[in-house]
């Protein structure tokens, strides 16, 4: 019902905004707004004249007040929870990619830290000793040990390289006490000779024999381009972790701006 002084269409604007029911102001201030703008296309369609008999004619053809705005406010409100639903499923995706990137840059990074560098004069030593013995692996997923008397070191052969060793001939050949050269990664060496520690075997020899050789082309466990996939990771981390950080951040500042 139409208020004193007030014409047919913002009675009904005010009736429709009544049936909202309880959308935020500003959900509710747009969709009266547009409403408005759809009433006054609708003059204009009539020729521009907007005395009440027109605007009563017009609101008649849209039907009751109430019951549009509760139309309305349902169609909003399914606006917004599909919205919350995207950014949401969305957030969840990109903290997936970024837990993915971090995983594969810290996968790299170990192999940087700790893996076996490239076999490279600058990376490799070599050290004789009286040999002791060869521990055969247990599985194929075990390294092959050396044994060499003069040191307390445990020298291993990864895996991956032993296929590569002549065991048999190392095996029938070098008897223990004999003098064998091991070349050895510099990194893993222990600061004192007779220190303990695991020392990753690159090349066996004796005075005679090469019972397995430098890797060709000195390859190392991590790739060439490992720290071009770290950095390409981290920055897809952070791509994929920022709009959350600064949903985060914007929400805090706005909260503090209304406590203040």
């Amino acid at each position: 019902m139409a208020e004193r002084g007030e014409g047919p269409f913002e009675a009904y604007l005010r009736e429709v905004a009544a049936g909202l029911g309880e959308l935020p102001p500003a959900a509710r201030k747009e969709i009266v707004r547009e409403l408005r703008a759809h009433l006054e296309d609708a003059v204009a369609a009539c020729g521009g004249v907007a005395d009440t008999v027109r605007q009563a004619e017009i609101v008649g053809r849209f039907g009751s007040a109430q019951r549009l705005g509760r139309a309305l406010a349902l169609a909003r409100r399914g606006m917004v929870e599909g919205e919350a639903m995207r950014r949401v499923v969305g957030g969840l995706a990109r903290w997936a990619v970024a837990g993915v990137a971090i995983l594969v840059a810290a996968l790299f990074g170990a192999l940087l830290v700790w893996g076996v560098p490239a076999a490279t004069p600058d990376n490799l030593t070599e050290i004789a000793g009286a040999y002791g013995r060869t521990v055969l692996p247990a599985s194929a997923e075990h390294d092959l040990l050396i044994e060499v008397h003069d040191h307390a070191t445990i020298f291993r052969v990864n895996d991956d390289r032993v296929p590569e060793i002549a065991v048999a001939e190392l095996l029938r050949e070098v008897q223990p006490g004999d003098r064998i050269y091991l070349t050895v990664y510099k990194r893993f060496l222990p600061a004192d000779p007779q220190g303990r520690g695991i020392v990753p075997v690159a090349a066996i020899r004796t005075d005679t024999a090469t019972y397995l050789a430098l890797p060709a082309g000195g390859g190392g466990a991590a790739p060439p381009y490992s720290r071009a996939i770290i950095v390409v990771a981290t920055l897809l981390a952070g791509v994929c972790v920022w709009p959350e950080v600064r949903a985060t951040l914007g929400g805090r500042r706005r909260r503090m701006v209304t406590a203040g």
